[in-house]
């Protein structure tokens, strides 16, 4: 038959497909150079490491092709799935697909990370077979191992060169089939060069080539994503899944849904009739989820403190809520930088580490008496990058976005609350900088504010939408509803609600311990940051209350702001100090 189209077939090794200069595809084997107007590439795709929510598994399989002395199979009835066989702590299902009355193949299939041992494999056909309780002869066998994986492909396009099969990434992740995919690519391009000339087959090329070659729309990607980390992380709910899945839906919408040719309103019928504790368990993990956590939740604070309105119970939720978040996040996630370098306590490196952090600290608070506008400045530009740096890793950006969206939301804090950010910056600085109020009631005060608002963060909404960044785009409403409140509780949001569990998680993950580990190993330089606070805050309020004193003298006016407000300023002089050198430590680390 091959001779009938002038083929010739080669059973070697190809060592590399490549183009020459006239970009022409070329390929290597057993030193030689096979030229051609175009390649089909078959070969076995390869995958980067999952990523994320990426899942690699295999789906192995063996087989027996059967014969029986009797009259046992139906041709036109076939068993797809069944699940009767043992799992073994994976997916395990059984296939038939009869060829005749006495002929058909027995295929035992796993969805798994592990490959399915031959041993075992025959073992759970033998005990298959069995009940059937005929006599048989195993006439043929046949192996394989297919890739289910939503990971990356590892593609390098090339002209005159078409992948095809899973090469071309069309294998259905979920379930590892690829025949009708492949059928109609392959009928595509078949079509195409149908239609072109010799001359013009480069174009063939470059029409036929795409990497993502069906059209199916990205939810059943979703679906599949959800899929595939069941059956890597709760493997013992792949079998009543898809039973449930075959005994509960029609069969023909079954296939249809198997085909990703099914409408949304097809999709939630067909998935409600699935177990939804697993695929509820799995979707809380999936980041785009997980993105929505944070600014969701910070979202519900601020409308119910807004809600609140100026009560005792909102004092009551604010106030808790703030102190609550500094110990748990907002200071331990500053007192675990003497592990980025290491991962571990080291008793060699430990003190140079401490005295080098105090240090620094010291030498900042000493350089904030002699210059205190400068060391302000300088205060607010680090801290908006140190803020920016956190966020932009997070929604992916550059480093002039990260600065500018650093200096966005530390700008919009404190200008949204001019009152009270005059009041604290004339108490550290030792200068009056409370020119300018925007006093009145709520209503007034929103006149002001929301053209601000409206000005100041209309490029990232834009950066968000366009993005699909919908975590940053709800973190710049509940910024702006944040206006209206007390500037200690808008900032206490952001900074620990925001800025604070996301080096949180950060930290975390480069050190690979759990959350009450971390927690715990932060404990002795968390005491250690109350202490020294109590420490700078008592020094700093008997300057200020002794009018003889000439070492703290400039900030001796404190006593005659309001003193609701005075006592933040010790805080943030203090906060200032100590988030010099963290800053530095957490920029190695993002830098890594």
């Amino acid at each position: 038959m091959i001779s009938d189209f002038g083929w010739e077939r080669m059973a070697k090794k190809v060592e590399a497909i490549q183009t020459n200069q006239a970009d022409k595809p070329f390929i290597q084997v057993d030193y030689q150079i096979l030229t051609a107007d175009i390649i089909f590439d078959s070969r076995n795709p390869q995958f980067y490491t999952p990523k994320n929510f990426e899942t690699h598994l295999w789906q192995s399989f063996v087989g027996w092709k059967i014969k029986t002395k009797e009259l046992y199979f139906q041709p036109n009835d076939f068993r797809m799935m069944d699940f009767t066989t043992p799992q073994d702590n994976f997916t395990q299902f059984v296939y038939v697909l009869p060829y005749s009355e006495h002929e058909a193949l027995i295929e035992i299939t796993r969805f798994g990370k592990e490959v399915i041992p031959q041993d075992l494999a025959e073992l759970r056909l033998t005990e298959y077979i069995h009940h059937f309780n005929v006599a048989y002869s195993i006439e043929d066998t046949e192996t394989g191992c297919i890739p289910m994986s939503n990971a990356q492909l590892k593609t390098h396009p090339l002209p005159g060169v078409i992948n095809l099969g899973g090469r071309a990434n069309l294998i259905k992740p979920s379930t590892g089939y690829a025949f009708k995919s492949m059928y109609s690519h392959a009928d595509k391009i078949a079509e195409t060069i149908k239609r072109q000339t010799t001359n013009s087959l480069e174009s063939v090329t470059l029409e036929s080539h795409p990497l993502f070659p069906t059209t199916a729309p990205s939810r059943f990607k979703f679906y599949d994503s959800l899929l595939l980390k069941i059956l890597d992380q709760q493997p013992h709910w792949g079998k009543p899944i898809f039973e449930q899945l075959f005994n509960r839906v029609q069969i023909p919408q079954v296939m249809q849904f198997l085909d990703e040719k099914t409408t949304l309103i097809q999709d939630i019928h067909i998935l409600r009739k699935l177990p939804f504790k697993p695929f509820l368990r799995v979707l809380f993990q999936h980041p785009f989820v997980q993105s929505l956590y944070r600014p969701l939740g910070l979202l519900l604070i601020t409308v119910t403190l807004l809600l609140l309105g100026n009560s005792y119970w909102q004092t009551i939720i604010g106030d808790s809520s703030l102190i609550l978040g500094l110990i748990t996040v907002g200071i331990p996630h500053g007192a675990v930088d003497h592990l980025l370098e290491t991962k571990q306590w080291n008793k060699q490196t430990a003190p140079g580490f401490i005295v080098k952090y105090l240090l620094i600290g010291a030498l900042f608070a000493a350089t904030w008496l002699l210059l205190p506008n400068l060391c302000l400045m300088f205060f607010m530009l680090y801290s908006a990058w140190h803020f920016g740096q956190a966020d932009g890793e997070l929604w992916r950006m550059s480093k002039p976005q990260t600065l500018s969206w650093g200096t966005t939301v530390l700008s919009f804090i404190i200008l949204s609350h001019w009152k009270e950010s005059a009041e604290i910056i004339s108490g550290i600085t030792g200068t009056n900088w409370n020119t300018f109020q925007i006093s009145g009631d709520l209503p007034s005060k929103l006149q002001f504010i929301s053209p601000f608002i409206a000005l100041v963060f209309f490029p990232w909404v834009y950066y968000s939408v366009k993005n699909r960044y919908w975590g940053m785009s709800i973190t710049i409403v509940w910024l702006a509803a944040s206006a209206v409140l007390p500037l200690m509780w808008s900032f206490g949001l952001y900074f620990i609600g925001q800025h604070s569990i996301n080096g949180w998680y950060k930290i975390k993950k480069h050190l690979q311990i759990s959350h009450q580990r971390l927690w715990v190993q932060s404990l002795p330089f968390h005491l250690g940051a109350w202490g020294l606070l109590l420490l700078f805050y008592g020094l700093f309020r008997q300057s200020s209350l002794d009018s003889t004193s000439t070492h703290f003298n400039l900030m001796n006016h404190v006593q005659n702001l309001n003193p609701n407000l005075s006592t933040w300023a010790p805080f943030f002089i203090f906060l200032a100090c100590i988030s010099l050198p963290h800053t530095l430590a957490m920029h190695k680390l993002y830098k890594k």
